[in-house]
């Protein structure tokens, strides 16, 4: 499964679909997403709107045998520390994880990143787990780690892994830069060069 942060800390919709292993490619962006929702004791909760919105359902952990509260979104963005020991604990389950930080622009190089997470896919796989592979928005560095483990260990084309996943998930893998880095490592196979 490949998406968002929000996804990320959906946990109600995790547990629905039994993932229990996480990808995270942004560690440190995620980690500055949530940070204005921890505030100090006493503070007041961010909220742009008042009431309900319709974002707000499926985000609380494991409801315990004793029926303790459920969280809201902003409760489990104050929360979320983006490791295996979180997800374990708020899942109520055993979680595997990989955080690397990798930026969203066009300097950056996200080839760097390929081995590793695709080590880490190859390992879940081996162990039958479901994975969440995500970034901040799920559309460029998720994206380009999952097509190098679709290219690299799974040996799919280039044009197939793209086209897989864009048609889960939309309009994928904007930043070009990352893009040109796929293609330098895995176009040949389209071309059939291989």
């Amino acid at each position: 499964w490949i998406g968002s942060l929000d996804d990320a800390l959906c946990l109600q919709v995790l547990r629905t679909r039994g993932i229990n292993a996480f990808l995270n490619c942004a560690v440190e962006e995620c980690e500055r997403e949530c940070a204005p929702f921890r505030s100090p004791q006493g503070g007041r909760r961010r909220c742009h709107a008042r009431g309900l919105s319709a974002t707000h359902i499926g985000f609380e952990p494991a409801v315990e045998a004793d029926g303790c509260a459920k969280l809201d979104r902003d409760q489990v963005r104050s929360l979320a520390l983006f490791d295996c020991e979180w997800y374990t604990s708020m899942l109520g389950y055993d979680t595997a994880y990989l955080g690397f930080a990798a930026d969203d622009n066009a300097s950056y190089s996200m080839d760097r990143h390929f081995s590793e997470a695709s080590d880490f896919l190859k390992q879940c796989r081996a162990e039958g787990r479901k994975v969440l592979v995500h970034c901040v928005m799920g559309i460029n560095r998720s994206t380009a780690a999952l097509v190098a483990f679709l290219c690299g260990d799974l040996e799919m084309t280039l044009e197939a892994a793209i086209d897989v996943i864009s048609r889960h998930r939309g309009h994928v893998l904007s930043n070009e830069s990352f893009l040109a880095q796929l293609i330098a490592r895995f176009g040949r196979r389209a071309s059939g060069d291989a």
